[in-house]
């Protein structure tokens, strides 16, 4: 099994700008880093702000698009979301969005990989700051993801994706089972 660099492993990053955007009271969502957990298959909707149609065509570089991994560089570094389709949200400073280079490898893949024990800790290891730690983008040289060959991806992707769903599935159960027995 190879070992490659992240960053050749991308085709685009979207990374916008280190500042904070100006926000409105309704808009367009925008998602902060408290969004993208480990835990869940797509970004939630928690304690978001918005922009303007405005905002969200001239201060940003770029949007995530779907099925781009989403992945927290500051204060949860390391975390990382699948960006679902349609598309509803705009990020934030703090994190970016991964697009793989389908060339070299499988997205899916990609994505479990980015999640696994072995790359969670690579990436806990290169954490800088004291009181809020991050991941310095200029790292992803130097974070080196397993590559095995391409029917291996697939399959690790494949079944990782669909167990994804599987529990996003049931998270979204319980939650309205919730909502009902409450009601």
């Amino acid at each position: 099994m190879d070992f490659l660099p992240l960053k050749s492993l991308l085709k685009n990053v979207v990374d916008n700008r280190g500042k904070t955007c100006p926000v409105v009271e309704t808009g367009f969502p925008l998602i902060a880093t408290n969004c993208v957990k480990n835990s869940t298959l797509f970004p939630t909707l928690e304690k978001v702000r918005f922009v303007s149609d405005v905002t969200y065509n001239n201060w940003f570089r770029g949007h995530p698009e779907p099925n781009d991994l989403i992945f927290v560089l500051k204060g949860a570094p390391g975390q990382v979301c699948l960006a679902p389709d349609p598309l509803s949200f705009c990020i934030a400073q703090d994190m970016v969005a991964l697009r793989a280079d389908e060339s070299i490898v499988y997205p899916p893949y990609l994505f479990a990989a980015l999640r696994s024990r072995s790359v969670q800790n690579a990436i806990k290891n290169m954490h800088v700051g004291t009181m809020i730690p991050h991941f310095k983008k200029g790292d992803f040289d130097k974070l080196d993801i397993p590559i095995p060959n391409n029917e291996t991806q697939k399959e690790i992707g494949d079944g990782y994706l669909e167990l994804c769903k599987k529990i996003e599935l049931n998270r979204r159960t319980n939650e309205t089972l919730q909502t009902m027995a409450q009601a």
